[in-house]
């Protein structure tokens, strides 16, 4: 029991020392899925470390129904708080800015069932890292097809 203590308490030591959020130039992908949307939404994205506190970023999130496809693709720009706020290196917290074309292909019958539109939209989110390249995130806002979504982030 002891050794299994002493084990866990090691690793996330480790975890604490070693990871860090997005750095200049780094690159991130994300990639999951929306936790509340029932038609499988699923999305993939990729952020560029423009310095220690802010990226930007894009990318592509789905969603399938039985009459059509609703996709959006987007850019952002997010400030990450890890600085600011002294928090732990395996944390990331986040906030910022998507700009969303938010498309619609319906199946035939079914093409003006909704309108596609650009949109401004914000966002918040959150990661803990396991280790310098390996996390898991939450994010809430963001694109209309996927505006709460939980996966894992890469970086490298």
């Amino acid at each position: 029991m002891k050794k299994t203590f002493l084990l866990m308490t090691l690793l996330m030591l480790t975890s604490l020392i070693l990871a860090v959020p997005v750095a200049t130039h780094q690159k991130q992908l994300d990639m999951g899925a929306d936790l509340f949307n029932t038609h499988f939404p699923i999305y993939v994205g990729l952020d560029y470390g423009l310095n220690e506190n802010s990226t930007v970023g894009g990318g592509l999130s789905t969603a399938f129904y039985d009459h059509g496809n609703k996709f959006d693709i987007y850019g952002n720009w997010n400030y990450h708080f890890v600085n600011l706020l002294s928090m732990p290196h395996n944390t990331d917290l986040y906030a910022g800015l998507s700009l969303c074309l938010d498309a619609w292909l319906g199946h035939e019958g079914h093409e003006d069932d909704h309108k596609s539109m650009l949109i401004l939209t914000g966002q918040i989110g959150g990661r803990y890292y396991f280790n310098n390249n390996l996390g898991i995130h939450l994010e809430i806002g963001g694109c209309p097809t996927s505006n709460a979504t939980f996966g894992i982030s890469y970086k490298f």
